[in-house]
């Protein structure tokens, strides 16, 4: 059990029956299915906001190592608390955006936005299109007249995909884009017009998988013509999915992450 971030309490085998005031963590925020996964550090300046609101005194939860919440550094070095505004019309906020990124490991391993000239140029027409239609949802994290991270998302109908995130590497130990993941997951129960988003990212983001405990299965259907053609275009599909899922299998059995792409059905 923890005061703040004192140790207080402990149980030395079987329940620990909690006091009046005290919220346990594991139960109230983690969906049982994650449960025990824990919840990111960068929620913690929160989650703890709320609860204190509340009336609790106490949080009981799985502490893996220490942690510093960026709403701690905002007041310490920023000088200002920290928001999360859209800046989806500001054509200065994409540029800022690709310098953002550009400054990070992306622009180390030339894969962010910046690094080719056919890349910059898709981003900025998408971007401009997508503004103009009212559908891009350019979220920056912002403190002290200084932006710690941002987030570029396109909607389509009622749901919103998180395409692309970059953050100041200088403030990466508190964790500045877990923290604006938490502000976009605010955005998001606020607006009426969406329903889902999609985070866009691999099955395994630890990350992602601790903020956001639903998952929507998604499967690919192919049907085929009653024609010659169309049977031999099957089989011949039937044989590379089995081809992939055995290179699969044997990637993870050499601890080697896959990148083929999701399962045929």
């Amino acid at each position: 059990m923890l005061r703040g971030r004192t140790p207080v309490a402990a149980a030395r085998g079987g329940w620990l029956s909690l006091p009046e005031g005290t919220v346990c963590l594991e139960d109230s925020v983690t969906s049982p299915d994650y449960r025990g996964r824990g919840v990111a550090p960068a929620a913690w300046s929160q989650i703890a906001a709320a609860a204190a609101e509340d009336g609790y005194a106490t949080m009981v939860t799985k502490v893996r190592r220490p942690t510093r919440p960026l709403v701690v550094l905002s007041r310490e070095r920023l000088g200002d608390p920290l928001r999360v505004v859209d800046r989806c019309d500001e054509t200065s906020a994409r540029e800022e955006f690709v310098r953002l990124e550009a400054s990070g490991w992306k622009g180390r391993a030339g894969t962010a936005i910046g690094s080719t000239d056919a890349h910059r140029r898709c981003f900025d027409e998408t971007s401009a299109a997508f503004a103009e239609a009212g559908r891009l949802q350019l979220l920056a994290l912002e403190g002290g007249g200084r932006t710690v991270a941002m987030q570029w998302n396109l909607l389509a109908a009622d749901a919103i995909f998180c395409l692309k995130v970059a953050h100041d590497e200088e403030l990466a130990s508190c964790s500045p884009g877990a923290q604006l993941e938490v502000g976009a997951i605010e955005a998001f129960h606020r607006r009426t017009d969406i329903n889902w988003i999609d985070s866009c990212t691999t099955p395994d983001n630890e990350l992602i998988n601790r903020l956001w405990p639903d998952w929507r299965r998604i499967a690919s259907v192919v049907v085929a013509r009653k024609s010659l053609v169309g049977r031999s275009a099957l089989a011949g599909l039937r044989s590379a999915v089995a081809l992939r899922d055995r290179r699969r299998r044997g990637a993870s059995s050499r601890g080697v992450a896959s990148r083929l792409p999701g399962r045929v059905d």
